[in-house]
């Protein structure tokens, strides 16, 4: 938040919140945080979805479960802060309840566009050609990401399209993939492999926790592509896909552990600052609806 913000003053009609339930996967010393910006919020951990459940009924927000059932439950509740898991329509369904969902992904969106950008160039160093000019780019990624992405690869003269699933006339150039587990199966299910030229690229990048190498492999086998860049976390054994047949010239992007570090503290100075306008009635950060998935 910028030092020249302003408070909004709460909406008309406005209740202060009084519950909080989170999980309670937070260290102690960040639920003490929380407790500290907020006095007025009695904050209840709980360690699974299940008992998150039980403790619904008269919560006021939700941080770091979501499910369609803790909508249907919650009677009371105004904002749930997703975790890793979201579940098919949740997004839908909560605009429906009246509910704000708000994600921390936004907080990585710099550097994830950052690495989506070197990721790129990458690619266009291994031809022949001028880089990425009038080349076409496929990008499936949440739309925000993807939208931003976009701006900042248009400028190297390339073609862009977004979450386009019929294969771009003439065939893509180089297709693109972030993954955000919460959606892989449909993610990696329903992008258009034929589309991509004969001797184009793949980067496949983000979270796949959920997947294995061999997942990773059949994905990479399917796009036919010649060169690959891998840029994942949450996947075992990323090496042995290197040695399968039909994967093309395959680069595995080394891991940026200080850029990890300070990805996870603009999430919790995110998740603060909306703890704290959640307790005084002011707009949240980084909302999300059904588009940007």
């Amino acid at each position: 938040v910028s030092g020249n913000y302003t408070p909004e003053k709460p909406k008309t009609g406005w209740v202060a919140p009084k519950r909080v339930i989170l999980s309670s996967g937070f260290m102690p010393a960040r639920i003490a945080e929380l407790k500290a910006i907020a006095p007025d919020i009695e904050f209840v951990a709980v360690p699974t979805l299940e008992e998150a459940g039980k403790a619904i009924m008269n919560a006021d927000a939700v941080l770091g479960f979501a499910d369609n059932s803790l909508l249907q439950s919650g009677n009371k509740l105004r904002w749930i802060q997703v975790g890793p898991d979201m579940p098919n329509n949740f997004l839908a369904n909560a605009k429906t309840k009246g509910v704000q969902v708000t994600s921390l992904d936004r907080a990585a969106l710099p550097a994830e566009v950052d690495q989506a950008l070197r990721n790129l160039l990458w690619v266009a160093q291994q031809g022949n050609t001028d880089g990425l000019q009038g080349k076409n780019i496929a990008i499936y990624a949440p739309a925000a990401l993807a939208k931003i992405v976009s701006n900042r690869v248009q400028n190297f003269g390339a073609k862009i399209s977004i979450n386009e699933m019929s294969p771009t006339s003439g065939g893509s150039d180089v297709i693109l993939v972030y993954l955000n587990n919460t959606k892989l199966a449909n993610t990696l299910a329903n992008i258009p492999w034929a589309g991509l030229k004969q001797g184009g690229s793949l980067i496949i990048m983000g979270d796949a926790t959920g997947l294995n190498a061999e997942d990773i492999a059949s994905v990479i086998q399917s796009a036919k592509a010649q060169v690959v860049a891998i840029d994942l976390k949450g996947v075992q054994n990323l090496e042995a896909i290197a040695k399968k047949a039909g994967v093309g010239k395959v680069h595995l992007v080394e891991k940026n552990n200080t850029t990890s570090t300070s990805v996870t503290e603009r999430k919790w100075k995110l998740l603060r600052e909306n703890v704290r306008r959640f307790s005084t009635g002011e707009p949240l950060l980084a909302t999300i609806d059904a588009e940007d998935y």
